[in-house]
């Protein structure tokens, strides 16, 4: 099996702590708010972050996971004594017993395909989280939707995936000191996609990169729209014809991260909201419209480059987001139909996305896409639009990728 990185063991048990309590936590935090029990419920997130903190701090590798879960809960329970005498006891009881519970069905020698080694900080612990690695099941789980909903549509909409041989796909984390990315909003997650070939093979790394000590609910729900840009963005970016010496997309480039963000985003869109050829996923995403208002917010800032303080890359990703509106709106002009319109656009996307081009000759498409189209609302002008209108329309009817790419950069 391919072994891939992960976060290390001292700040795995810090991130498992904090998700068993920020999933336990959520759904009870209404009923604190209704009883007027907001400090209590904020005094014992701070008892909790502080006490998984301790574990980066003061790292102890002789210690299982499992066992810290077990030291953390009764450890929480102590600091809470204060609150389990006040007037909003039994809600402060409820949350702690369901942080215990969770922490006792996380058993290392169980998640262990090794044991009875378990990870102790050494060489195998990668081994054993990327084979299973319960400790961090919710954000692999948010991987495997993204990725399957990836996989789904691709093989519906676009055309090169039936030709390209499709790369196994591998989930990996890495550990961040700070903020992942310049994106002003206050989400400690970001991802990084590679590519990698040996034994005959190619592979793909989705990485996904925290800042344990910053991870919040914010940040958790941020992780979703984060792995579902990297799986359509970058996974199967310039398979065909070969995958191999792939590179990975620069962060000035407007059609990964710009256009293909857009896709991604979308894609995103239907799958919480149970439309699409992934729509049966929606019932593994635990928290659905929360999931949709972070991702939706990590999206339009990004590419917001009217604000300030703002992303370097704003201009670039507002550039591609722009062309892939404006052309899903062509599409919608040329096809008729909102519903054959979408799929046309998604298979071009795809496809294009797919096709091993020079950065150069995709940031030249985006721009001239720009250029040439009118988004909603805006004035079309005849010379611009119908010699782009044209190439499209031919485009339809072939569904020859290469051709469309060499009519948009020949046109004159």
């Amino acid at each position: 099996m391919i072994s891939v990185p992960h976060i290390p063991l001292a700040e795995r048990k810090a991130l498992c702590g904090r998700l068993l309590y920020l999933e336990a936590a959520d759904r009870r935090k209404s009923a604190f708010v209704r009883a007027g029990a907001v400090s209590e419920f904020d005094q014992l997130q701070y008892n909790l972050f502080c006490l998984t903190d301790q574990a980066t701090t003061n790292p102890d590798n002789a210690v299982p996971l499992d066992r810290f879960l077990e030291t953390l809960a009764t450890d929480l329970n102590d600091h809470a004594r204060p609150q389990l005498r006040g007037g909003h006891a039994g809600l402060v009881a409820s949350l702690l017993k369901e942080i215990k519970q969770g922490a006792s069905k996380l058993s290392c020698h169980t998640c262990s395909p090794l044991s009875p080694t378990v990870c102790n900080g050494g060489d195998q612990d990668d081994e054993i989280v990327a084979r299973s690695g319960h400790c961090i099941a919710p954000l692999r789980t948010m991987f495997d939707v993204a990725l399957q909903a990836t996989r789904e549509y691709y093989s519906r909409f676009g055309t090169l995936s039936l030709a390209a041989p499709i790369p196994e796909v591998m989930f990996s984390t890495q550990l961040f000191r700070g903020k992942p990315h310049d994106i002003p909003v206050d989400y400690y997650v970001g991802g990084v996609t590679t590519y990698h070939e040996g034994n005959n093979k190619s592979w793909v790394q989705v990485q996904l990169c925290l800042c344990v000590t910053k991870f919040d609910w914010s940040t958790y729900l941020a992780v979703l729209y984060v792995l579902f840009h990297e799986c359509v963005s970058h996974a199967f970016n310039g398979l065909f014809p070969s995958p191999q010496a792939r590179t990975s997309m620069e962060p000035n480039d407007p059609f990964g991260e710009g256009w293909m963000d857009w896709v991604a985003y979308r894609i995103m869109e239907e799958v919480i909201q149970g439309q699409g050829p992934a729509r049966a996923l929606a019932a593994k995403i635990r928290f659905p419209n929360e999931h949709r208002d972070v991702g939706t917010q990590f999206h339009l800032v990004r590419a917001d480059h009217e604000r300030k303080p703002r992303s370097e890359y704003s201009y670039i990703y507002a550039e591609g987001k722009s062309a892939a509106e404006k052309l899903y709106y062509l599409m919608e002009r040329l096809v008729g139909s909102r519903s054959a319109s979408w799929e046309a656009f998604l298979r071009m996307s795809f496809d294009l996305n797919m096709l091993s081009l020079p950065v150069s000759d995709r940031m030249k498409f985006v721009r001239l896409i720009d250029a040439y189209l009118s988004g909603r609302g805006q004035l079309e002008l005849p010379f611009n639009f119908f010699p782009m209108a044209k190439i499209f329309n031919n485009y339809l009817k072939s569904n020859d990728i290469s051709t469309l790419v060499q009519s948009v950069l020949g046109i004159r």
